[in-house]
């Protein structure tokens, strides 16, 4: 005896064509905390002068679309056309000591070589929590 089994499988075709704008919904969270993160952590070991530097530590994310995501963090302490965060983060500072304890030359490097894989595991969060919200 013959038997047949039929499925709609109409929402499983419509969630998986909005998986990527999903996942890519959770990336951006994701690198919105990011960024806020990097920009906090910049400043706690930016080096302290004036305090203008730490002040002028920001970020933004820049998106090519769905899919492509940046986070672009700058540090402009500019005075009389002499940028000091340029001078300290790319120029070693002239090749001079930081005078405080626990401040670092490479401000915006170090806190992303430290929290790297602190972000990826927020990205790999909010995209499953973003899926999971979608239906998945």
């Amino acid at each position: 005896m013959a038997r047949n089994v039929s499925m709609n499988i109409t929402d499983f075709q419509r969630l998986l064509l909005r998986s990527p704008e999903i996942a890519s919904r959770g990336t951006r969270r994701a690198l919105n905390d990011i960024k806020d993160d990097w920009v906090l952590k910049s400043r706690d070991v930016a080096p302290l002068d004036s305090s203008n530097l730490r002040r002028q530590i920001s970020g933004e994310i820049a998106s090519q679309g769905r899919d492509e995501h940046e986070i672009i963090i700058t540090a402009n302490a500019s005075t009389d056309n002499f940028n000091y965060g340029y001078y300290i983060h790319e120029q070693d500072a002239g090749g001079k000591r930081l005078r405080l304890p626990g401040v670092e030359k490479k401000f915006l490097d170090k806190p992303a070589e430290m929290r790297e894989s602190d972000w990826l595991k927020w990205i790999e969060e909010e995209v499953e929590e973003e899926l999971s919200r979608g239906g998945w």
